[in-house]
Parts: structure tokens; C-alpha cells; sequence
């Protein structure tokens, strides 16, 4: 199975049957490393940006074609846009 990328704070390799998030600085984790490092530090650990665990969005990948992940990336991304504007 293909990797989607990799956690930073583990570094494993971050794959789509595994359960994983995204930051509201558009940074990818295990779900389970981010909630443990917001537990102890309070900020996201590729940037700094402050997080908290509403700051945390479950991700949902599916495996598709090339075309279709243009798609999926524009869903990601304003989904995280309005998840910003909610938590100010």
C-alpha cells in the first residue's frame, strides 16, 4: 500500500487505511501523535502555529484517480479554511 506522506513527529509513513489528521496550518499527523504532542506542547510541531484538538480534522482519503486528487486537494483545503474562520 502507497504512502501519502509522513508524520512528523513519529516519521512513519503515513498510510490512507490508517487514521489520520490535519492541523489548521495544513500539516498531516497520525491522529493519535498530534493529540499526545497538543497534550504537551500546544502547538503544532512542523511550525509552531498554537493547535488544540480543535484545531485536529479527521481526514478521510480515498483512493483515486490523478485527476480526481486536484479535486480532493481543493475539498481539503477550504475545508480547512472554514474550520480556521469557525475557531478565529
Amino acid at each position: 500500500m502507497p504512502g501519502i506522506g509522513q508524520c512528523a513527529i513519529c516519521f512513519s509513513t503515513l498510510l490512507s487505511s490508517e487514521t489520520y489528521v490535519v492541523t489548521k496550518c495544513g500539516h498531516t499527523f497520525h491522529r493519535n501523535c498530534i493529540l499526545q504532542w497538543i497534550h504537551t506542547g500546544k502547538n503544532c510541531p512542523s511550525c509552531r502555529v498554537s493547535a488544540s484538538e480543535l484545531h485536529v480534522i479527521k481526514l478521510f482519503i480515498q483512493e483515486t484517480s490523478l485527476d480526481d486528487s486536484f479535486t480532493t486537494q481543493n475539498k481539503l483545503e477550504a475545508k480547512v479554511k472554514r474550520r480556521e474562520n469557525k475557531v478565529g
